[in-house]
């Protein structure tokens, strides 16, 4: 339901993002972790490999300046 998996519309990576800044890592590494358990009791995955999504996307490039710089940190 966190996800809508199997429901309707997933939310985009914009969305995902948002909610991870807004929950912090340990938050996000603890659902993370609920859900690999989650798929193990329920045979989904064994859980002995991981797969990770690393896709590069091409973004335009500023010259950093301070206040960019600070943008650029913030969530």
């Amino acid at each position: 339901m966190f996800t809508r998996v199997g429901d309707e519309k997933l939310p985009d990576a914009k969305t995902l993002a948002r909610i991870e800044c807004a929950l912090g890592p340990e938050i996000i590494e603890k659902i993370h972790g609920r859900i690999v358990v989650i798929a193990q009791e329920r045979k989904v995955v064994k859980g002995q490999r991981i797969r990770l999504e690393t896709t590069v996307t091409e973004t335009n490039i500023h010259y950093p300046t301070d206040s960019s710089l600070l943008g650029d940190g913030v969530c």
